[in-house]
């Protein structure tokens, strides 16, 4: 009973739906052969639709291995410049070095 009361006002909306459909008229018969006529129409339509989706998974497919080459070459590059800039940050070492050894040589 706890679980039919809550329930009730579903079983009268249902209900009611029910007899909405139940009362609703068929269309006319010129509007049920416009209807059947468009069927032709509506099948090549769904065709063009599963073309169409076939051809954007391909456009798709196509992109994310565009998208893994252009991650490839980036990160390659940036090994690159991350390979020059320990280089550069070496000899930036080894300069200031030598000029303060140059310096420390003329104060003495």
């Amino acid at each position: 009973m706890a679980l039919i009361l809550p329930s009730a006002l579903a079983y009268q909306q249902m209900s009611s739906l029910l007899l909405a459909v139940r009362d609703t008229p068929f269309p006319e018969e010129t509007v049920s052969a416009e209807i059947a006529n468009a069927l032709p129409e509506v099948a090549r339509v769904q065709l063009e639709v599963i073309e169409k989706d076939r051809e954007v998974d391909e456009l798709v497919r196509q992109s994310v291995g565009v998208l893994e080459r252009w991650y490839v070459v980036v990160e390659g590059f940036n090994a690159c410049v991350a390979e020059w800039d320990g280089r550069l940050r070496e000899v930036e070492i080894h300069v200031s070095r030598r000029e303060k050894g140059l310096r420390d040589a003329e104060t003495y």
